[in-house]
């Protein structure tokens, strides 16, 4: 389908539509930097229209952006490549609490995901998303939409999130987990980030 300022190629018009909506015409990824060319990194990046999102509103932004699944994979390649955004990087891996293979429920939509039950045969990449992002100095915008693994990647990379300037986290996490148990003692976050 083609919009105005993009194209997009997709799997289910359903899932396109609904995040179409959010992110364009509600902006939920909106954010204010004062730098010119932003460094946000966009975990769980489907077929890419948050990545689209992203450059739209900063073209000069550099991307990356992470999606385990191979069809949303492919389908994000794609629009990245047809649209021509350049300093993007994309890594068909998880992000995780460590460098690692697991099992994973490839269903090329919305709800692929980590497999912590291991009854999975799909097997994919996982990198430690604490290890990425102590490369950086800051980051500007981090984006987090990884079905159900959030709770384990935030608590292993809190210390990370001190040179995070937004942080957009959707949480799929089960009731019970709210109750499990995370140090924080070892984590100051400044008082100035949203």
């Amino acid at each position: 389908i083609e919009f105005d300022q993009f194209k997009v190629f997709y799997k289910r018009p359903y899932e396109l539509i609904k995040t179409y909506e959010e992110l364009f015409l509600e902006e939920i990824y909106r954010f204010e930097t004062k730098s010119t060319n932003p460094l946000i990194i966009d975990c769980g990046a489907n077929i890419g229209l948050s990545s689209i999102y992203f450059k739209t509103i900063y073209p000069n932004a550099t991307l990356h952006a992470f999606e385990p699944d191979q069809v949303l994979f492919n389908l994000l390649k794609q629009n990245i490549e047809v649209n021509g955004f350049k300093d993007t990087h994309l890594h068909q891996e998880a992000v995780w609490i460590e460098d690692t293979t697991l099992s994973f429920s490839n269903k090329g939509s919305e709800g692929s995901h980590i497999d912590l039950t291991n009854n999975s045969e799909n097997k994919v990449t996982a990198i430690q998303l604490d290890t990425f992002l102590a490369q950086f100095q800051h980051i500007d915008f981090l984006k987090m939409d990884i079905e159900g693994a959030e709770f384990q990647v935030v608590a292993d990379c809190l210390n990370g999130l001190k040179k995070v300037d937004h942080f957009f986290l959707e949480y799929h996490g089960k009731v019970g987990q709210t109750k499990e148990p995370v140090s924080y003692t070892h984590l100051t976050l400044p008082t100035n980030r949203e």
